[in-house]
């Protein structure tokens, strides 16, 4: 399994493969709480071109000590793929991004969630008013969302370009 501990935003780790990019370039870290126990993250559409995401990352925004599981949903709720990432240590300020277990390609045009597991009384995790900016390339954020309890998929929100957690991906 591949790591990419507190990598730089925008810099592509060269084993992600040829031409590889990452989704969310820059992060800027709004208001923080941990007082829910649920799935949180952004929905997503795909642009103009089919992507193949291969690795799943998570925004650290303080000393974290959890393990947290972050997925991808296509529109149905199926899971497409999932990572499960220990942030026990890991930068704070920064993505942590682990490899799928399998490549995961995306059509172009598809609407897509991807989460993070958070646990009410345990690490801090982004509230919805943080400041991004995404690779237009990629997909665009229609809104946050979240699932009260069960790590699944949901219907978005809030107001397009905004994500809970901090969640990322870096795809080709």
């Amino acid at each position: 399994m591949s790591l990419y501990q507190g990598m730089p935003l925008t810099t592509t780790p060269s084993s992600a493969g040829v031409n590889s990019n990452i989704w969310i370039t820059s992060f800027t870290l709004g208001t923080v709480r941990n007082d829910l126990s649920w799935t949180l993250g952004c929905a997503f559409r795909v642009g103009a071109t089919n992507i193949t995401i291969s690795y799943l990352g998570l925004f650290n925004p303080t000393n974290s000590t959890q393990t947290h599981r972050v997925g991808l949903w296509n529109a149905a709720g199926t899971l497409l793929g999932v990572v499960t990432n220990n942030l026990a240590g890991w930068p704070t300020n920064s993505f942590s991004y682990l490899a799928l277990q399998s490549p995961v390609v995306l059509l172009a045009g598809s609407t897509n969630m991807i989460g993070a597991e958070e646990f009410a009384g345990g690490d801090l995790w982004a509230n919805s008013n943080n400041t991004f900016t995404k690779n237009l390339g990629a997909a665009g954020v229609m809104g946050a969302g979240f699932n009260t309890g069960a790590f699944a998929a949901w219907t978005p929100t809030t107001a397009t370009n905004t994500m809970y957690v901090g969640v990322n991906f870096i795809y080709q």
